[in-house]
């Protein structure tokens, strides 16, 4: 991203420190005058706040394009998006158009043999044959019967209808996927069947189709069975397109799995089903518009690892419209996804629980949609249920809802080089859209992360337990709700222990960063808020708002051109600053139209039993007061600037001992430096 500028320019002009000596202002107010032991030129050196880093997610994956932007992003597609292929091809992510699925159809009826084992061939047509070139096999039962383990059955293009059953040590081939396709056409009435089934170790089947409209495609079960899988065409398959279970292992590479129908019993529709101690290892594989789950792995001791991979267009169940999620990592499992593209699915993108760990790398999680049935959800990322997630240059836009939700205690998230933007409304009553949450419990730990034009919140964190740790954050652009209201930067309440390191938060609107509840504390080092605007009634527009008994302690904070409040402590908050500049508070929008005269402009407040210590500061141009303070709250000011302020020090709080605003504070610039009259104070948020 483009350069952030910190430091904010001195306005030169008479210098007047707070001290004792000083007469009564009309108001019955001691007014303070110029200190002659004072050095009437002197400044307070405020050290600046350094710049968070952007998220890196360069180098792009090798095929996969560089988009410019701010940050640059990569996408798995060209330009013009996604092909439309021919049946018998797909476009795999990172690859520029259509290929074939497989390898191509060829001259004649058969493909190469291999050179170094033994073959059977099979055509179908009349029989019986004897299984060599000039006769072969008419059935491929007939040639597994006849196969030795190290054999591979060649098939000769056409159609075959019948159950595979693969021996040990027995391959298939077909000719390619376009031109031999596999298919049973008497189905079980009450029970999935399955086309192509595999118990023994070093079975391979490869570059056939699969038409099973009356069962599973293919089946591996036990833990002595072992599948290669290469260069398969899965369509129409009836509950699974794959099924690897109960300590199996399975190899794929160049599959595609679509429009995977559900079982007699109306659930199911996956493509790919990985569950019970299984082993898969998967790269260029496609799974589109099948149903209920693109990939499932659960639900204990499962492994699964997928590369350069598509799970694309997931539909709900049929029988109750459920889910229609993209990668559901489900129970004490291990997942590895990297290079993948998880776009246009329901519910959720990537959906994880039940204790298990992932890792996401190269990913794009895109364009989640909400559940037809209700309208709820389309989230990007959804992790809960003690799990643990690793998350390293992803990108997770267009979603709805939420673009990333972790929670539960025991739910960990930890995300590098990360980019949430754009998550829309839900379907349901188009509310929500927020960017990240973490709540019950949860913890969410960013490094490098934009959180970028989303809605109603860009940042939330909730409820008792519930920890978040960010360095280099950048928070900004979040929008409004539909009805007006919402826009916040980040949220932190409810008891949650936040830690910020180098963050910015830039043109959100309402509040730029909300700190709320009793139990709930921030510590914030290179704190940066800027250009936070009022919500759609014109009302709002506070950079840092703490209340309800919340702690913040900030060091090198820098506040710029925020709404009504720069820094506001409300109802027993506690506020301690270091090396911090507030600069440009301006009223809130509505102070033209329907809150003239009680909109702010406050640099720095504390009400309501509150108090803010500050430390090295500068307040600067600040609308209504520099520092305000009323209802029994307190602020200690030290070595500080406070200029360019309609009032310096608006003090609401009688008595109050003077000596604690007069530590080494200049004053200058000010219409008044010091006055008590009674001015409209701010209002406490509400906890969302």
């Amino acid at each position: 991203m483009g350069a952030l500028r910190w430091s904010v320019g001195l306005v030169v002009a008479a210098v007047v420190v707070l001290g004792a000596a000083g007469c009564t202002g009309s108001d019955g107010v001691a007014t303070p005058t110029t200190d002659a032991g004072s050095d009437a030129s002197s400044t307070h050196d405020v050290a600046e706040a350094a710049p968070p880093a952007p998220p890196e997610l360069r180098p792009c994956p090798v095929g996969w394009r560089e988009v410019a932007g701010d940050p640059p992003t990569c996408d798995p597609w060209p330009a013009a998006g996604r092909s439309a292929c021919a049946e018998h091809e797909s476009h795999f992510p990172g690859e520029p158009g259509c290929a074939s699925i497989g390898r191509a159809c060829p001259v004649g009826d058969f493909g190469d043999p291999p050179t170094d084992r033994a073959v059977l061939y099979v055509r179908p047509g009349p029989g019986p044959g004897d299984g060599t070139a000039s006769s072969p096999f008419a059935t491929i039962a007939q040639a597994l019967a006849a196969a030795s383990p190290g054999t591979v059955v060649l098939l000769a293009r056409g159609r075959y209808d019948e159950h595979l059953a693969l021996p040990a040590g027995v391959s298939v081939w077909g000719a390619c996927a376009e031109g031999t396709v596999l298919t049973m056409s008497s189905p079980s009435a009450t029970a999935i069947s399955t086309l192509v089934e595999a118990t023994g170790a070093s079975t391979e089947l490869r570059d056939v189709r699969i038409d099973s409209p009356a069962g599973a495609g293919v089946v591996v079960r036990g833990a002595s069975a072992a599948l290669e899988i290469d260069g398969l065409l899965i369509a129409g398959a009836r509950g699974t397109g794959v099924l690897a279970s109960d300590g199996a292992h399975v190899v794929a590479s160049t599959v595609v799995v679509r429009d995977t129908r559900a079982s007699p019993s109306g659930l199911f529709g996956r493509a790919f089903d990985c569950e019970t101690g299984a082993v898969l290892t998967a790269r260029r594989i496609v799974a589109e518009r099948n149903r209920e789950f693109g990939i499932y792995v659960g639900p204990a001791d499962t492994r699964v690892v997928i590369e350069d991979a598509a799970v694309l267009d997931t539909r709900e169940t049929e029988r109750d419209a459920m889910f229609g999620r993209g990668l559901y990592v489900h129970g004490s499992v291990d997942v590895i996804a990297r290079r993948v593209a998880i776009e246009r699915n329901l519910e959720s993108g990537v959906y994880a629980d039940g204790g298990g760990h992932a890792q996401l790398e190269d990913a794009v999680v895109r364009a989640t949609q909400s559940q037809p049935r209700d309208g709820l959800y389309g989230r990007g990322i959804a992790v809960q249920q003690a799990v643990t997630i690793d998350v390293s240059r992803v990108l997770v836009e267009d979603n709805a809802d939420v673009g990333l939700i972790v929670s539960e205690a025991g739910t960990s998230l930890s995300a590098r080089d990360l980019v949430v933007r754009r998550t829309r409304s839900r379907a349901l009553d188009a509310t929500r859209g927020r960017g990240a949450s973490v709540q019950y419990g949860a913890n969410l730990v960013l490094e490098r992360a934009l959180i970028e034009d989303n809605r109603a919140i860009g940042l939330f964190a909730a409820d008792p337990g519930t920890t978040l740790r960010a360095a280099d954050l950048i928070v900004r652009g979040t929008q409004l709700e539909s009805d007006g209201t919402g826009g916040r930067g980040g949220s932190i309440q409810s008891a949650v222990a936040a830690v910020l390191e180098r963050a910015l938060f830039e043109r959100n609107a309402d509040v730029g960063l909300y700190v709320s509840g009793a139990g709930t504390t921030l510590r914030a080092t290179d704190l940066a808020i800027r250009e936070t605007e009022s919500e759609g009634s014109g009302r709002g527009g506070r950079s840092l708002n703490v209340q309800v008994g919340a702690a913040v302690e900030l060091t090198r904070a820098l506040i710029v051109r925020g709404r009504e409040l720069g820094i506001g402590a409300l109802d027993n908050a506690q506020v301690h600053g270091e090396d911090v500049t507030v600069f440009d508070t301006l009223p809130a929008a509505c102070d033209v139209s329907t809150c003239a005269g009680s909109a702010g402009g406050t640099g720095v407040g504390s009400f309501a039993s509150s108090a803010v210590p500050v430390v090295e500061y500068h307040v600067s141009r600040s609308a209504l007061c520099g520092v305000q303070l009323a209802r029994e709250a307190s602020i200690d000011l030290h070595a500080g600037t406070i200029e360019g302020a309609a009032v310096g020090v608006c003090l609401q709080v009688a008595p109050y001992d003077l000596a604690r605003l007069q530590d080494d504070v200049v004053l200058r610039d000010n219409g008044v430096n010091l006055q008590s009259t009674e001015l409209p104070l701010p209002g406490s948020s509400v906890d969302l």
